[in-house]
């Protein structure tokens, strides 16, 4: 089915020849089942000492292994190596990792989250200077912090994240309550002068 994929660019038609075309609805639909078929016969193939946690979403994956640092390494060079059309990079840590948009934080019986930004991150969030509605603009506690408290797994975590400004200036108008994740909103437009 994949090999008769055909798009126009300019004017003039082409033939893809390799992989899904770039905005296919479909494309995260084939990568995925791509990748959970290699998955599965990697898995079948590999008789060394296998990982004791295996996640995967979409074409990323975390695990964790209760075994020598050889070990974990001679899977993953297997893994990196078992497929041309998949490329791997992979890092060992015993104290966080990055997977996604948060930290996996191992503890004594668990996994821990945290938040994790990329470097390019620039923080920048709407500010009240803009021309959005006020309800727009007021709704930018709940619509950045509720999910940031579900990613933080530790009560302490995330209160560093919500010490940040929410707004250009620093001016944030609202208050969180870090324990139960409630915003007060005050209703009046914030005076900026």
């Amino acid at each position: 089915m994949l090999a008769l994929i055909s798009f126009a660019f300019n004017g003039e038609h082409y033939q893809q020849i390799g992989g899904v075309p770039v905005g296919s609805k479909l494309g995260p639909n084939y990568a995925c089942l791509f990748v959970g078929y290699v998955e599965e016969q990697l898995l079948r193939d590999y008789t060394g000492i296998k990982q004791d946690l295996y996640k995967r979403y979409m074409d990323d994956v975390a695990g964790a292994a209760s075994c020598t640092k050889d070990n974990l390494t001679k899977f993953l060079t297997f893994a990196s190596s078992y497929h041309s059309k998949l490329e791997y990079t992979w890092s060992i840590s015993s104290a966080k990792l990055p997977f996604l948009d948060m930290y996996l934080l191992p503890r004594d019986d668990r996994v821990a989250t945290s938040i994790h930004c990329i470097e390019t991150d620039s923080h920048s969030n709407l500010t009240f200077k803009s021309s959005h509605t006020f309800k727009c603009k007021a709704s930018i506690p709940t619509s950045q912090f509720f999910p940031l408290r579900k990613v933080c797994s530790e009560d302490d975590d995330h209160g560093v994240f919500l010490s940040r400004p929410t707004c250009a200036g620093g001016k944030t108008q609202g208050s969180l309550d870090t324990k139960s994740s409630t915003i007060g909103w005050r209703e009046s437009k914030p005076d900026w002068d």
